[in-house]
């Protein structure tokens, strides 16, 4: 509207408005400049860069697991022949942050080991617990031992970010989406068979237990983010006032 008034001809009668329009009436000024001044103080580089779309058509899906029944099925600890790696997100104290489980092999006749991650992605007005969930599994795949011809099974209980990797889209995440996908491309090029599993949270999982209890660990009053990791562009652009 204001620039509407100001590209009017001389002999428009409503060109004589523009003459008492001031910066300082918030009235007069356009959404787009309202939200310009809101964001004033936000580096843009500092937000996530959503792409069109973050994985080519052609390219090969994550095999993912969504159904109660099925997800049941398969995830217990110790199966023969599976390596489960549970993960979980917390947002609590002005933080979130991630954590992780990685069921390590049995040896010498013992039950299997647990490796244990965790870290704090970032402030709650720059994370979400979405975004905390696909940064724990991009996380945990990385930090796998060297396998070969294994069955990975990846159990979350949050199932957003299993719908986003079975078909990734242009959203929040993409940086981790792309990091789970190049992660799990050389996992199958060793042998290995990968599956995102959703566990409701009805189910009391073990794994997911202690991915919560590292989770949570990493969001303790006075935690430190790890790293500066982008921020989720909808959670900081949500919590502004404009």
């Amino acid at each position: 509207m204001w620039t509407d008034l100001h590209t009017l001809p001389t002999t428009n009668p409503l060109r004589n408005a523009t003459k008492s329009i001031r910066k300082f009436k918030r009235f007069c000024r356009s959404p787009f400049y309202e939200l310009a001044t809101a964001l004033n103080d936000i580096s843009v580089d500092e937000l996530e860069t959503i792409n069109p779309f973050s994985l080519a058509p052609w390219a090969e899906r994550i095999r993912t697991i969504t159904d109660d029944d099925d997800a049941a099925t398969g995830t217990e600890v110790g199966a023969d022949g599976v390596m489960h790696v549970a993960v979980s997100s917390s947002a609590r104290n002005g933080f979130v942050g991630s954590g992780a489980v990685i069921e390590l092999p049995s040896t010498s006749g013992q039950g299997p080991g647990l490796e244990r991650h965790s870290f704090t992605l970032g402030l709650r007005m720059e994370q979400n617990p979405f975004s905390g969930e696909l940064a724990a599994i991009a996380q945990a795949l990385r930090c796998l031992p060297e396998i070969r011809n294994r069955s990975v099974k990846v159990l979350t209980s949050n199932k957003a970010a299993v719908l986003t990797l079975r078909n990734p889209r242009q959203q929040s995440g993409q940086q981790y989406v792309d990091s789970i996908h190049e992660t799990i491309g050389v996992l199958r090029d060793q042998g290995n068979e990968v599956t995102v599993t959703w566990v409701p949270v009805s189910s009391e999982h073990g794994l997911l237990r202690v991915a919560k209890d590292e989770a949570r660990d990493a969001t303790r009053e006075g935690a430190t983010p790890a790293a500066k990791f982008p921020r989720a562009r909808s959670t900081t652009l949500g919590r502004t006032d404009y």
